[in-house]
């Protein structure tokens, strides 16, 4: 895989839960300054995620593998991590092991991950993530997307990618590994069409979407990281961070990143 893009600058992965077969499918994408979008990696997790995790066969131990251990290298020749990551909630109706996967994840210490779950609306709102956070019995805190907006919003970029590409313009919107990017998974992104209501439908029921479904939810994570934080996040400040040798000792939980910009 060749390095990431110079204004790849932050990466956010997003997770996508299926039953059938069963599969936890990841995405990683990047962002930068000036809106700059790039999908970097797209990786499946094979088996049944009603394993509970830490056990043997939970495909959830992959990803808690993928997410604390992943590296990217960088314009710089350093090994990039992934910063945030958002899982979908709204698998069927058992959500337990997902709600028990990011309540006992042990992430390094700059490393989020968030519960999210899908809201349709047509139009009448520009917000993407809902501002009331759903709190449970438990305690546990989860956001809900709306999704349609946001699936509008990825093909309105896709197709002005397509048209710069076209033209011979330059583009925001950047798709960095060949090797898990494939045709099909090009397809998953651009699979929906809107309906005479404006909502982003799926040609045939059981038509695959997940790839989009984990960009939206990618995207979600990097949004509600910086949710504190009005301008969002210091681009400049991240890349002189992506400068720096990262090394880290998952097993220890020792965390060592000279000149850390913590």
């Amino acid at each position: 895989m060749d390095p990431l893009p110079e204004n790849c600058v932050i990466l956010s992965c997003g997770f996508d839960v299926q039953e059938n077969p069963g599969r936890i499918e990841g995405q990683v994408n990047g962002f930068g300054p000036n809106n700059d979008r790039y999908i970097i990696d797209h990786q499946v997790f094979g088996g049944d995620p009603k394993i509970k995790p830490g056990t043997d066969g939970s495909p959830w131990n992959a990803v808690a593998d993928f997410i604390l251990k992943k590296r990217y290298t960088n314009s710089y020749g350093q090994e990039q991590p992934i910063y945030c990551a958002a899982i979908d909630l709204g698998w069927g109706k058992d959500e337990a092991w997902i709600k028990y996967f990011i309540q006992n994840f042990e992430p390094l210490y700059f490393q989020q991950v968030f519960g999210v779950f899908g809201k349709e609306v047509q139009k009448g709102t520009i917000n993407f993530i809902g501002k009331n956070v759903t709190t449970d019995i438990d305690g546990f805190e989860s956001w809900g997307l709306y999704t349609n907006i946001k699936r509008v919003s990825l093909r309105n970029l896709l197709k002005r990618h397509l048209d710069n590409m076209q033209a011979g313009n330059e583009s925001n919107f950047h798709i960095s590994n060949k090797e898990t990017i494939t045709e099909e998974i090009v397809k998953q992104l651009t699979i929906r069409r809107p309906d005479e209501k404006g909502i982003m439908v799926k040609p045939y029921d059981h038509a695959r979407d997940e790839a989009e479904s984990c960009a939206i939810y990618s995207e979600a994570a990097f949004i509600l990281a910086f949710r504190e934080f009005e301008q969002g996040p210091d681009f400049d400040d991240f890349k002189e961070w992506n400068k720096q040798k990262l090394s880290i000792d998952v097993g220890s939980g020792k965390v060592n990143i000279v000149g850390s910009m913590f």
